[in-house]
């Protein structure tokens, strides 16, 4: 934060982890793996306080978040592998649906469990805007 500017600076990573509870199984017989999460959803929404600038919206692409310019505020910075299927942008809240394939697979099929999924995005803060003395009304609520 810089109090004297009222503005935010820097980016927030934001990761996404689960563990599969299926062990390896390399050489199983018979095994039945993961060969795709299908859809691993989240919602991203500004406290009060802070929005997206004017004019913000999904990129043409459809994978990240940008300003009137094209600026990038929201994106993905690692997949696993995924891609991402849905994203939306309402008022302050950023809603999206990725799906991340089993990175293991000969013919489409699984040969061993997938990895842990571990996805990560970044929020670029210095882009949002802060209501009038956002700072100041912050520090005090401390």
């Amino acid at each position: 934060m810089n109090g004297k500017i009222n503005k935010l600076e820097g980016t927030l990573d934001y990761r996404i982890t689960a563990n599969s509870m299926n062990p390896c199984g390399v050489g199983d017989t018979g095994a039945i793996w993961t060969d795709h999460v299908g859809e691993l959803s989240d919602v991203l929404t500004l406290p009060d306080g802070i929005s997206f600038p004017e004019g913000t919206k999904v990129s043409e692409d459809g994978v990240s978040v940008v300003d009137s310019n094209g600026n990038v505020i929201f994106q993905f910075t690692d997949l696993q592998g995924g891609t991402v299927t849905s994203l939306t942008l309402d008022g302050k809240t950023v809603t999206y649906k990725i799906s991340v394939p089993n990175q293991y697979m000969t013919d489409g099929v699984p040969t061993r469990e997938q990895e842990h999924l571990n996805v990560s995005a970044s929020l670029d803060v210095s882009k949002l805007v802060l209501t009038d003395n956002y700072i100041t009304v912050a520090a005090e609520k401390k």
